[in-house]
């Protein structure tokens, strides 16, 4: 049953217009970015003088078309999910499943269909772009987008997030920080989903903008505190940024935000309504 439940309800959100308008706008920054990269290395007459396949890639710190998804992340997030609860209940499609898998089931089913449904759609453009540059680049570039020398550029990559994979196998390395982007995307529309359940949002606008506040107050958190590490999702979220980011905290964070997520999808399948 519970099965039943995250195949109808993930599928679901993935008919929706706005996952597709969000799917698209995903590609169409990826696409920007791939084709620039063309027009860069159209011209390029050796294979030595191109840069890096993964390093190109639009997650990467030197991406001008990542620089701008990643200002529009915290609504584009949150966009295929953020009336999905709303939604249900309008037009009562909550009360069908509850019907065919049981009250638990829908609401433990929906809380992985938020996941499953974003890690997909912020997953799939770039992983579609790492291939589309291996396919048209090759691995053998090994230029750097910082222009640095040789020994500065490893000592640059050294300090990366793992950078033992990085050195070990480049592309693995970017397939496993493709998929960290789309599960740290999943679980920040997972806290903005339970949110929602709350008292006061019963009108859809309130719904877009819980994961931007919360990112607001993790940077104001971060000010204050005054650390020497960040862990602004723009930074921690990002391939090759040489700030210094505190990965275990973040972590961290993202976890708490998880298991607060499924006690509250808990208690409401226990019939606490609390709206």
């Amino acid at each position: 049953m519970f099965l039943r439940s995250v195949r109808m309800q993930t599928a679901g959100i993935l008919r929706k217009k706005t996952a597709a308008v969000t799917y698209l706008l995903l590609m169409g920054f990826m696409l920007v970015n791939f084709f620039s990269n063309l027009w860069q290395n159209h011209e390029v007459q050796y294979v030595t003088q191109m840069f890096d396949s993964v390093k190109i890639l639009t997650l990467s710190d030197w991406s001008y078309s990542g620089f701008y998804m990643r200002t529009y992340f915290p609504i584009l997030v949150v966009l295929p999910t953020a009336c999905s609860y709303l939604s249900d209940r309008q037009t009562r499609i909550q009360v069908y499943i509850e019907a065919r898998t049981g009250r638990t089931s829908y609401w433990m089913g929906k809380l992985l269909a938020v996941f499953l449904a974003t890690f997909i759609i912020f997953t799939l453009p770039f992983l579609l772009e790492l291939a589309l540059n291996i396919i048209c680049f090759g691995l053998k570039p090994m230029g750097d987008p910082s222009n640095f020398p040789y020994l500065d550029t490893l000592a640059e990559d050294s300090r990366i997030f793992l950078s033992g994979l990085w050195f070990e196998n480049r592309v693995l390395y970017a397939v496993v920080m493709i998929v960290l982007f789309g599960a740290a995307s999943g679980i920040l529309a997972v806290f903005n989903f339970v949110v929602t359940l709350l008292p006061g949002f019963r009108y859809r606008v309130f719904a877009y903008f819980p994961v931007y506040v919360l990112i607001h107050l993790l940077h104001l958190v971060e000010q204050i505190s005054g650390r020497d590490y960040t862990m602004d999702y723009a930074f921690i979220l990002c391939l090759f940024e040489q700030t210094k980011k505190n990965y275990p905290a973040y972590g961290l964070f993202l976890l708490v935000l998880l298991l607060a997520a499924a006690a509250m999808a808990l208690v409401r399948s226990k019939g606490d309504d609390l709206t």
